[in-house]
């Protein structure tokens, strides 16, 4: 299947994987800036919500990952 280059490289050089992976393996203040919540909280929910947001692969396309969906929720749902 044909897809732009752009969106395939989106596992490996996308928001998710670029920014929050160095945040929190680098800078975990900004990490906690960032989500408004430290990163023990962050995992707490993430545990308790994946169940319910997880999505599966298809043949078409990978899912977005429980993580990334949840880190994006919060991060845009407080725009203001």
């Amino acid at each position: 299947m044909w897809v732009r280059s752009w969106i395939s490289r989106r596992q490996d050089s996308g928001f998710f994987a670029q920014l929050v992976k160095e945040l929190h393996s680098e800078d975990m203040i900004s990490y906690a800036n960032f989500l408004h919540m430290s990163s023990k909280d962050y995992e707490y929910l993430l545990q308790k919500v994946e169940p319910l947001i997880r999505k599966q692969d298809t043949h078409l396309r990978l899912a977005i990952s429980p993580s990334e969906r949840l880190m994006l929720t919060l991060r845009f749902s407080n725009r203001r």
